[in-house]
């Protein structure tokens, strides 16, 4: 189940977002335009995956994992576009732009995806939903010791 949510957060995140800028810029976008994409990609992704940023206590947690999301969705377009930029032979893009790093509504969801699963791998499953959901413990004049 928390697979399928990720593929619909970090997937649907990318998506949106790849195609967004592939509709404003369908002949490629600047480069600066592509890594603040990714970077975006990133950032909500992590956000948005693991513990729910609404619930109590985990908004810092969202924070922090979108600020790693940044440097990951960059990281990762980063090596796609110097390493792995496969060309992609399909004749409905433009003629000049077949390949993988320019297809933004096919590698910002792969971004997505990659990162969120990462996020889920490493929260801890329901355990640690249970621990944010919990209600702090308040301290009465018991809990002091006085020796």
């Amino acid at each position: 189940m928390r697979f399928l949510l990720v593929l619909l957060k970090g997937g649907g995140v990318g998506a949106g977002l790849g195609a967004g800028l592939w509709a404003l810029f369908p002949h490629g976008a600047p480069t600066a335009l592509e890594y603040i994409l990714y970077a975006l990609v990133g950032a909500t992704a992590g956000a948005l995956c693991g513990t729910p940023p609404w619930r109590k206590g985990a908004w810092i947690g969202a924070i922090l994992k979108g600020v790693v999301g940044v440097g990951v969705g960059v990281g990762i377009f980063a090596l796609v576009r110097n390493y792995v930029n496969i060309p992609i032979p399909l004749p409905m893009f433009a003629a000049d732009q077949q390949t993988l790093s320019h297809e933004y509504f096919l590698l910002a969801p792969v971004i997505g995806v990659i990162y969120g699963l990462l996020i889920e791998a490493d929260d801890g499953g329901k355990t640690a939903a249970e621990e944010y959901a919990k209600p702090a413990r308040k301290k009465t004049i018991d809990d002091i010791k006085v020796d």
